[in-house]
């Protein structure tokens, strides 16, 4: 099976409110589970050479079927959002 990824990056101020609010959006589209991204704020130093770097924003990110109803599912997150 076929997959596109949605994310939703957002401003930081009310994050926990925008995670909550992102990812009913995504339930209520009928996926299963989301990503929730945040910065990290710790020292990368002592960390394995191959460890991959943080990242510098707040997101949510769904994980979509490619089917006949992706046009559906994201017609509706871009009017929602």
């Amino acid at each position: 099976m076929k997959w596109m990824e949605a994310k939703v990056i957002f401003d930081p101020k009310g994050c926990e409110f925008a995670e909550e609010l992102i990812s009913d959006l995504f339930y209520e589209l009928g996926l299963k589970g989301v990503v929730i991204e945040t910065p990290d704020d710790r020292s990368i130093e002592n960390w394995a050479e191959d460890a991959k770097p943080g990242v510098n924003h707040h997101s949510v990110s769904g994980y979509f079927s490619k089917n006949s109803t992706i046009n559906e599912h994201c017609g509706r997150l871009e009017n929602e959002l």
